[in-house]
């Protein structure tokens, strides 16, 4: 599904990475060889153009998505998705500090997880009576869920044995989309923790 709400079927006839691998000249010739052959016409509902870029000074991976629409009525509807993700997650001397913290912060997770089984355990019909738990209990899965999402995170980029300098093509976006997932969820936690 594409940004404009419908659904389209990719037929081929695109420029796939080995058309254009490294070379300038190359991706102008592919690019003018499609102009040439009237490739956009009427009937084109939408062009994409995916990528990924790092960027080794800020160690991010940016994987950005343009995106233009040809609508029924004329004229064009651009879109740009720029999903900036940090897969060396734990890279630098600061980076292991910040391991440490989220060591000790599972440390309280498990703490705080026991807390609640002991409180349940005690008189559960009171444990069900106060809402405030069953937003603990969220809190507490939610948590679990983003420990698990960043274990298989780095599990899934260290197995992909990502090399910068290698033009193979590797499957950054799933990890990414597992990153942003992660962070998502950071937010809702954030968001109950407020609250309670």
């Amino acid at each position: 599904m594409y940004s404009g709400g419908g659904y389209g079927i990719y037929i081929g006839g695109g420029v796939s990475n080995d058309d254009v691998a490294g070379d300038i000249n190359s991706a102008q010739e592919v690019v003018e060889a499609l102009h040439d052959n009237r490739w956009i016409d009427i009937n084109t509902r939408a062009t994409a153009i995916t990528l990924t870029v790092f960027n080794p000074n800020i160690n991010y991976f940016i994987f950005v998505d343009l995106v233009t629409e040809f609508p029924p009525s004329g004229g064009l509807v651009p879109s740009v998705t720029l999903r900036p993700v940090r897969l060396y997650q734990y890279y630098t001397s600061d980076d292991f500090l910040r391991l440490s913290f989220e060591v000790i912060c599972v440390l309280f997770l498990g703490y705080y997880a026991g807390v609640e089984i002991m409180q349940a355990k005690d008189d559960i019909k009171e444990y069900i009576k106060d809402l405030w738990n069953f937003a603990d209990v969220i809190n507490i899965l939610l948590f679990v869920a983003q420990v698990v999402f960043r274990i298989v995170t780095q599990v899934l980029f260290l197995q992909m044995n990502y090399d910068p300098a290698n033009s193979d093509e590797y499957d950054l976006a799933s990890i990414s989309s597992l990153i942003i997932r992660t962070e998502e969820i950071t937010a809702v936690n954030a968001f109950l923790m407020w609250f309670r």
